[in-house]
C-alpha cells in the first residue's frame, strides 16, 4: 500500500524518455536509469524525514531498513523500461524474494488497473492521460524535438483507438494472464473479462473489421467513422465524442 501511495511523488508530467532527451536536472540527480522511480522513492524518504510522518520510526534498524529496500523495490518496478524484465523473470525460489516478486507484480497490476475497470472508468482515465501526453508533445515541438509516439495533440481519433488496442493486447492482456497464473486468484478471470470487452471496445472505435456484432445496428457506426475517423480528438464536436463513447458503452453492455 505504501509503494502504490508514493510510486508517482511529485511525478512532473513527462516520462523518463523526455528527461534524458532534454537533459533535465533530475537526470543529473537521480540518473538516467528510472529516473522518476528514483526521484518519487527519494520523495517518500523525505516525507519520512518529518517525525511526524515517520511511521516506521518504532521499527528495529534492521526491519526498517528492510521495509524501505521493499518499498523502494515496488516503486522501481512500476518503470515500463523494465516491463519485459519483470515478464521474463521465473518466479525465485526463496519465500521472501516470492513474497517481494508477487508484490512487484502485483503494484504493476494496480498500476494498470483502468484498464481492467468498466469502459466508461478506463476511458476516464484514458482521457487524463492522454492530456498529459499531449502537454509533453507540446513541449518537445516547442524544443524542435521529434513528437513521441502517441503524445502528437494532431491525431486522430482512430489512431488512438488503435494504440489503445496495440497497447492492451500487447502489453495489459500478457500481463494479466501471467499475473493469473503467479496469484491463483479466481478474481483475476473477472478482470481478464474487463479487459476483453474494453479491447473490444477501442477496437469498435477505431474502425477496425474486428467481427463484432452490434445491437445498436452497424449503421451509426459507419456514419460516425465517416464523420469523425479523420478527425483530431480536439476537432470533434461534444456530441460526436459522446457518441462514440455511448457505442463503446454499448457493445461492453452487449458482451455481458
Amino acid at each position: 500500500m505504501v509503494g502504490a501511495l508514493s510510486h508517482d511523488l511529485s511525478h512532473p508530467g513527462v516520462n523518463n524518455h523526455y528527461l534524458a532527451t532534454v537533459d533535465h536536472p533530475l537526470v543529473k540527480e537521480y540518473g538516467k536509469i528510472s529516473t522518476l522511480e528514483n526521484m518519487h522513492y527519494s520523495r517518500f524518504l523525505q516525507l519520512l524525514e518529518t517525525p511526524a510522518n515517520d511511521f516506521t520510526s518504532a521499527l528495529p534498524d534492521e526491519q526498517r531498513q528492510r521495509f524501505l529496500d521493499l518499498v523502494k523495490s515496488l516503486i522501481l518496478a512500476t518503470d515500463m523500461a523494465k516491463h519485459a524484465q519483470h515478464m521474463d523473470s521465473d518466479p525465485p525460489t526463496d519465500p521472501y524474494e516470492l513474497m517481494v516478486f508477487k508484490l512487484v507484480m502485483a503494484i504493476k497490476c494496480s498500476d494498470f488497473s483502468h484498464c481492467m475497470r468498466n469502459f466508461r472508468m478506463h476511458h476516464i482515465f484514458t482521457d487524463m492521460l492522454k492530456q498529459e501526453f499531449y502537454s509533453q508533445g507540446d513541449l518537445e515541438r516547442g524544443l524542435d524535438l521529434k513528437v513521441s509516439p502517441g503524445m502528437d495533440r494532431g491525431e486522430v481519433y482512430a489512431s488512438l483507438a488503435q494504440s489503445q488496442v496495440w497497447f492492451l493486447e500487447n502489453f495489459i492482456q500478457p500481463f494479466l494472464d501471467r499475473w493469473a497464473e503467479l496469484s491463483g486468484s479466481s478474481t483475476v478471470e473477472g478482470f481478464q473479462a474487463l479487459l476483453s470487452r474494453n479491447i473490444n471496445s477501442w477496437k469498435m472505435l477505431s474502425f477496425e473489421d474486428a467481427k463484432l456484432k452490434y445491437t445498436d445496428s452497424s449503421v451509426p457506426v459507419r456514419l460516425l467513422s465517416k464523420r469523425i475517423k479523420a478527425k483530431t480528438v480536439a476537432e470533434m464536436s461534444a456530441g460526436e465524442l459522446r457518441m462514440a463513447k455511448v457505442l463503446a458503452r454499448a457493445h461492453e453492455f452487449a458482451d455481458r
